[in-house]
């Protein structure tokens, strides 16, 4: 019996993606529960800004790591991971991956955060990154198993 990888994980950026996208869903997580449930002294203020902060280059880092194992994977030509991406953004899918990954785990918390620091749309944020990551974790595992 022959065991081989799926296409979709074979990239050496899989675990430092892996790894940034659970600093990401952490920050999320922190700047929620911190922003509806923190202690309202004189060092909420700056914590709630920290973590915005981190959370947004952690983001950042992650949208990098992101262009940078598609462009890798395509540029490989493999027909397994190109098919796997055609079908992860425009095939079955695409809401999931348009929705849930580009606009509620990434754009809209950058959005809301650069243009907020009322704790309630932080927290917001936050629970968007946590939700959104959700589906980030969906297309890592199943989609791989289509091709």
């Amino acid at each position: 019996m022959l065991f081989r990888s799926k296409a979709w994980w074979f990239s050496g950026l899989f675990p430092i993606i892996f790894l940034v996208s659970a600093l990401v869903s952490g920050c999320g997580l922190m700047l929620f529960l911190y922003a509806m449930w923190g202690k309202r002294d004189n060092d909420y203020e700056n914590l709630l800004s920290g973590l915005k902060g981190y959370l947004v280059m952690f983001i950042g880092i992650d949208i990098i790591l992101f262009i940078a194992d598609v462009l890798v994977g395509l540029y490989g030509g493999v027909p397994e991971h190109t098919a796997v991406f055609h079908e992860v953004m425009f095939g079955k899918y695409a809401l999931l991956f348009w929705g849930g990954q580009i606009f509620t785990a990434w754009v809209l918390p950058i959005v809301i955060s650069s243009t907020s620091n009322k704790p309630g749309a932080l927290a917001f944020a936050g629970f968007c990154v946590f939700v959104g990551i959700i589906s980030v974790r969906y297309l890592l595992v199943i989609p791989a198993y289509l091709v």
